[in-house]
């Protein structure tokens, strides 16, 4: 949520089930879109306001594990 202008290939898009489970990818819902290089230093309040929803630490955790996940993906 560094919201500096990327590649498409440079972010990860992830968000929310209506069940409250977490995707990475396109899927249905709002989502928000986040660079790989800063997924350590992922903010609750960025990330809830990307979201439009409130969100709690343990939320943020699991949306820098999806997008550290992705960084294992090797660019072309």
């Amino acid at each position: 949520m560094c919201r500096t202008r990327r590649e498409d290939r440079a972010l990860v898009r992830v968000g929310r089930r209506p069940d409250g489970t977490w995707y990475r990818g396109r899927g249905p819902g709002r989502g928000a879109w986040c660079c790989r290089d800063c997924a350590s230093g992922l903010g609750e309040r960025a990330l809830a306001r990307a979201l439009r929803t409130p969100l709690e630490g343990a939320d943020v955790a699991a949306v820098a594990r999806l997008i550290g996940e992705s960084a294992e993906v090797v660019e072309e």
